[in-house]
């Protein structure tokens, strides 16, 4: 199978050749599916456990082990998509992930794994009704509406607004608008902006710019800096991602 690397603003999917990372936490939530067999993860206590469809919220810390010989990694936007997904309540405790295909249909698991497979833009509708369908989400949804003015102007400008003009547009101190931006969304202002920055290179990257233009371009200081919060991110650096010769597509909404 040849690797696909496939981008909407709100979702990522990476389908092809399982692969190991290193230990890691994200701002996404994340489903990690085996297409060829079981994949395993690795959780805080260093347990490896087989999944067949595992769920890994926002901010959990696990490593992915090259188990199956191919897989498919669906990273959502947990702010964006919140109704729909879980909580980190959900996991047991010390576990890296959820297993959620005895909690779907299989028609539901069928229509996902077929929609991967081909790889289509289909992938993204198909996976959000399943979860609808499923009443899979108990995540708390933004509902101070400063914030989710602020998300709605991070999408808008997300280069040149800094904390301080955002929280005096909402009308609170900088050090207030920090506690209930994480408050609202489960993820620091800084955090947030770095995955933006993340998404960005990504996006640049897709239309065949070198690693060092994208990070530029992305808002990273340099080629270094993108690395490594790339790595602290995913658990792997952008070159070696692209080194598995992907096919990366773009979609709009």
């Amino acid at each position: 199978m040849r690797a696909k690397l496939i981008l909407w603003p709100d979702m990522a999917i990476y389908v092809g050749p399982s692969f190991a990372t290193d230990r890691h936490s994200h701002f996404y939530a994340q489903l990690c599916i085996g297409i060829s067999g079981p994949l395993n993860l690795t959780g805080r206590d260093s347990i490896s456990r087989a999944y067949e469809i595992a769920y890994v919220p926002s901010g959990i810390s696990h490593q992915t082990e090259s188990s199956a010989d191919s897989f498919a990694l669906i990273l959502i936007d947990p702010v964006r998509h919140a109704p729909v997904l879980w909580s980190e309540a959900d996991i047991p405790r010390e576990h890296p992930a959820i297993e959620v295909a005895s909690r779907w249909l299989p028609e539901h698991r069928d229509a996902l794994r077929n929609e991967i497979v081909n790889g289509t833009e289909e992938i993204r509708p198909t996976l959000l009704r399943i979860l609808r369908e499923q009443r899979s989400g108990n995540r708390a949804e933004v509902t101070d509406t400063r914030i989710r003015a602020t998300l709605r102007r991070l999408e808008e400008n997300p280069e040149h607004l800094s904390l301080s003009e955002l929280a005096a547009e909402a009308g609170l101190s900088p050090g207030r608008f920090r506690h209930l931006f994480r408050d609202e969304t489960g993820i620091t202002f800084s955090g947030y902006r770095l995955c933006q920055k993340t998404r960005r290179a990504m996006l640049v990257i897709g239309s065949h710019a070198d690693l060092g233009s994208a990070a530029l371009r992305g808002g990273f200081a340099d080629q270094a800096h993108f690395n490594r919060i790339f790595r602290r991110s995913f658990g792997l650096t952008p070159s070696r991602l692209l080194k598995s010769g992907a096919e990366i597509t773009f979609f709009q909404e």
